[in-house]
């Protein structure tokens, strides 16, 4: 494991901190702080208790004897009271707040006109460039930019209605010349108005008389649309038909492999487990596209179906592997999934404060992050964890660990678990119960909220993942959509259940209050299947009831996996994981019940227990189908 030494912050000394300092204007007063804060290191191999602050190079040993600091303790950092700024000199520290003082007075726009113009000509000038310069201050507008189905440039952004016309008639007429040549926003339009799949007969029959690669994004945009016509069968033809012409592209594009992906579920489907095979492969040998890790479940599944053990454990230590917390992982690993709880008891991972195989193109913006949240300047910060997120997979795991502590700090959920998850993945040796619990958060107060709300059988901690996943636990969350708080409710689904202001949704009780409510009474709607009301709380219910239409499976994992919106598809899946930690983390003993009462419930059992949500008592788990409890 690489080692942090305390000299290797040496050279953010004033002679050094050219990239960072600023002339002190007459307006800036920042407020030094000289706090000695006690921290929890790793010295030598052995726990200890140091210090860090006053501007020292080092931290000291708990009996004063000087001690290089191998190694900072997760927990140590996590709290928000130790940061890199305590080990760098006086001089450095003044000139960061300084040029952060400078950078939020340009950002609020309470420096002068020609104060701002100072700066933009500061950042324009390579060697007086502040890490705080963004390259959108200094930008000029661009024109967006489409293209064609085939990728060629246009400019235009949205089909006009004249667009979308001809590509509704080329559509009817099989005009491939038309349909090639349009944009996938005229394409998209045009099929929004096909009434069924006879209409898109002529049409699939051209297109998939092209060479496979001519049409691609075309097939499977046609395919998606046959979808809707399920399960009739002259709509399956078709879909196959299409999806299986997409497939046949030598090509790892988005497009393609959606098709591959579909086409397998679709003839896992209708039980031709061997022809799905060849797509499933294909999918698993490309690690950056978006199905590989389900894509090894359904090898694993598809190779048991065929008496295959040894694909079988190969597929599944595969993707145990390089997906340990992941939902198909836990699903494909059934009972031994429970075991994943030693992941807990791993050693406390380190964290680096710094990295030096970046060097200062991450620490300068390190630094500059902690200087802003030192300064309750959060909302400035945005810029910087971009910069950081793009070069991150080149950083030490101790320094990412380190990012994500930054963005938790800054109430940036949706950040945080986005560089946890590429870290566990890329490292799960930092998998423990501190990462962990930083991965899936629930302070004392959102417990005792969800406690306060769940009754009438709904499991707190299915509330916990799905709140997790909605807003990360920030109270003052909005989507772009309109959505608001902790459930993300949107304004006109909370006045149907209760009269309420959309500041009133903003409120941690209130929220929860409604949103479990109506998250109830999805669960009702769909006989106790949290798996279809999850679908429903994400997407809507009639979309999912369309969804049962088109897809007439038992397997509920194969429901949600055939789910048509990516979004929703990973978002009950998501939950589902984050039900399994949240009750690994914080409730172990009703986890091991619920093992036990699992083992001695057959599957005809636990069905008629999940026909009705109101005969589980309260507090404790529904029996969901979707659960790790299922047998696969």
């Amino acid at each position: 494991m690489s080692r942090m030494k305390s000299s290797s912050l040496s050279f953010y000394s004033a002679a050094a901190g050219i990239s960072l300092a600023l002339a002190a204007p007459a307006w800036s007063k920042p407020v030094i702080s000289d706090e000695v804060v006690p921290v929890t290191v790793r010295v030598n191999g052995q726990v200890r208790v140091a210090s860090a602050g006053s501007g020292a190079a080092g931290a000291s040993s708990a009996g004063g004897t000087s001690a290089t600091v191998d190694e900072l303790l997760l927990s140590a950092v996590s709290n928000g009271r130790v940061t890199g700024l305590q080990f760098l000199d006086f001089a450095t520290r003044t000139q960061l707040r300084i040029a952060a003082g400078k950078y939020v007075l340009f950002r609020k726009k309470k420096i002068s006109a020609a104060e701002q113009q100072a700066w933009l000509d500061q950042c324009r000038n390579p060697a007086s460039r502040s890490v705080f310069c963004r390259d959108q201050d200094l930008a000029e507008a661009k024109a967006p930019v489409e293209t064609d189905i085939r990728g060629k440039a246009r400019r235009k952004v949205r089909a006009g209605k004249e667009e979308a016309d001809r590509a509704h008639a080329a559509l009817i007429a099989g005009n491939t010349d038309e349909l090639l040549s349009s944009s996938e926003s005229a394409i998209n339009q045009a099929l929004r108005r096909i009434p069924n799949s006879a209409a898109l007969s002529k049409a699939a029959g051209a297109v998939t008389a092209l060479a496979p690669c001519d049409a691609v994004p075309l097939n499977t945009m046609m395919a998606q649309k046959a979808e809707e016509f399920l399960p009739l069968d002259e709509a399956r033809t078709l879909v196959l038909q299409l999806h299986e012409h997409a497939a046949s592209c030598k090509s790892d594009s988005e497009w393609s492999s959606r098709s591959k992906y579909r086409l397998s579920l679709l003839l896992i489907a209708k039980g031709e487990w061997s022809r799905a095979e060849k797509w499933l492969e294909q999918l698993s040998q490309d690690r950056s596209n978006d199905y590989f890790s389900r894509s090894l479940y359904w090898r694993a599944r598809s190779a048991r179906s065929r008496g295959d053990m040894l694909g079988f454990e190969q597929a599944k230590a595969r993707l145990t592997r390089e997906f340990p917390i992941h939902y198909h992982s836990l699903l494909l690993s059934g009972k031994k999934a429970f075991n994943s709880a030693q992941n807990l008891h791993l050693p406390e991972p380190v964290v680096r404060l710094e990295s030096v195989a970046l060097g200062s193109k991450w620490n300068d913006r390190i630094r500059a992050l902690e200087t802003l949240q030192e300064q309750g300047a959060t909302e400035y910060t945005r810029s910087l964890f971009e910069q950081l997120e793009e070069m991150m997979d080149k950083a030490e795991p101790e320094a990412r660990l380190y990012l994500a502590v930054l963005q938790n700090r800054n109430f940036n959920a949706i950040g945080t678990f986005r560089t946890l998850s590429s870290l566990m993945r890329d490292h799960p040796s930092v998998l423990s119960r501190q990462t962990l619990s930083l991965f899936f958060p629930l302070t004392k107060e959102h417990r005792h909220i969800l406690y306060t709300f769940a009754g009438g059988g709904l499991d707190p901690y299915i509330l916990a993942a799905l709140i997790r996943q909605e807003s990360g636990f920030v109270s003052s969350a909005r989507s772009p959509a309109g959505a608001l708080g902790l459930m993300q409710l949107m304004p006109a689904t909370a006045s149907r259940l209760d009269r309420v202001t959309k500041r009133e949704l903003l409120d941690g009780r209130t929220n929860v209050r409604l949103g479990v409510k109506y998250f109830k009474q999805l669960v009702n709607r769909f006989g106790g299947k949290v798996d279809h009301a999850l679908a429903g709380y994400n997407a809507g219910p009639e979309r999912v009831d369309d969804w049962k239409r088109r897809y007439q499976v038992e397997d509920p994992v194969l429901f949600v996996d055939l789910i048509p919106f990516r979004e929703t598809r990973e978002y009950v899946s998501l939950i589902s994981r984050n039900y399994y930690w949240y009750l690994q983390i914080y409730a172990r003993h009703i986890f091991d019940e619920r093992i036990e009462a699992a083992r001695m419930v057959s599957k005809s059992d636990r069905k008629a227990q999940v026909a009705s949500v109101s005969r589980v008592p309260a507090g404790q788990s529904l029996p969901l189908e979707f659960s790790l409890f299922s047998a696969h």
